[in-house]
């Protein structure tokens, strides 16, 4: 069973290499070319560890957020409009907000996927 993601809290310190090793040992027994944990998930934030088999893709896609890509280890190459940019352990790449793009690992690697959410455009309830 999944653990599921816990609210943001000062008080609370996520292992991220801990997540990692975990999220690699399913990959290797056989569970997937990747593996994802949603740490943080808030109304205007989300926070994800992705573990990237060699070879293993996220197809091209879109969010509607605000993301960076942070490469904690490993080295990927992300696809944007038709070119690729390559990261390794210790670098972060912004993506603006509907940026069509994809995601291949190059080497086993550990990303950090963060998603700063648009508030709601809809106007509270009155009551």
């Amino acid at each position: 069973m999944k653990a599921q993601p816990e609210p943001a809290s000062a008080t609370l310190a996520v292992e991220l290499a801990a997540v990692a090793r975990e999220l690699h040992a399913a990959e290797a027994q056989g569970q997937g070319t990747h593996g994802a944990r949603t740490l943080v998930r808030e109304d205007d934030l989300r926070v994800v560890l992705l573990a990237l088999a060699p070879g293993g893709t996220l197809a091209e896609h879109h969010v509607k957020d605000t993301a960076t890509i942070q490469v904690l280890d490993g080295k990927v190459r992300v696809g944007i409009a038709g070119r690729s940019i390559e990261l390794v352990g210790g670098q972060l790449l912004p993506l603006e907000r509907g940026l069509v793009h994809d995601v291949e690992a190059l080497a086993q690697s550990t990303v950090l996927l963060t998603l700063a959410q648009l508030p709601s455009t809809q106007p509270p309830p009155r009551g």
